[in-house]
């Protein structure tokens, strides 16, 4: 019942505080775009070549919505000691969702563990990175940079060959 309560004070203060709150506005019945449309919607936004941006997320997920996150140990430590242990740990130090976003960096960014699996905000964290590694690199390093700037250039090879299929 008090659940309830503050949810309806919460949806009354809404209306009541945000100009923009219309029924209109909620996503009731509408259909979900695919993630194709999220990924070239979100590239759009944020000035980011779109093959590019789909290739990465082709080479991270192979363009799948729900993928199960990858433990990267060796930032275990280092989230166990943002999080605690346990399986925020876990989770923190993994890379998650269709963009494979790192989860301390979406903590570094204020954005919940949860909610970087949900494919929207998934692909907006990507695509920050993405423009912040645009930032401070040119061509290729750019590429590695959103990989953390590790490996020996087969991840600039993987996303340049799959900008070819996507």
């Amino acid at each position: 019942m008090k659940a309830t309560a503050s949810l309806a004070l919460i949806a009354v203060g809404m209306a009541c505080t945000s100009p923009q709150w219309t029924p209109d506005n909620l996503n009731i019945g509408k259909k979900e775009p695919s993630l194709t449309e999220l990924v070239d919607e979100t590239a759009g936004a944020w000035g980011i070549d779109q093959q590019l941006f789909r290739a990465i997320v082709h080479v991270e997920s192979g363009g799948r919505e729900r993928v199960q996150g990858r433990v990267e140990p060796h930032y275990l430590r280092r989230c166990r000691k943002l999080v605690g242990v346990g399986r925020d740990a876990t989770r923190c130090a993994s890379s998650l969702g269709p963009a494979q976003v790192m989860g301390f960096y979406a903590l570094s960014l204020g954005v919940s563990l949860d909610e970087v699996e949900n494919p929207r905000t998934n692909l907006e964290l990507a695509a920050h990175k993405l423009y912040t590694c645009h930032k401070r690199f040119q061509g290729d390093k750019a590429i590695l940079c959103y990989n953390g700037l590790s490996g020996d250039g087969s991840y600039v090879r993987k996303v340049k060959a799959a900008m070819e299929k996507v």
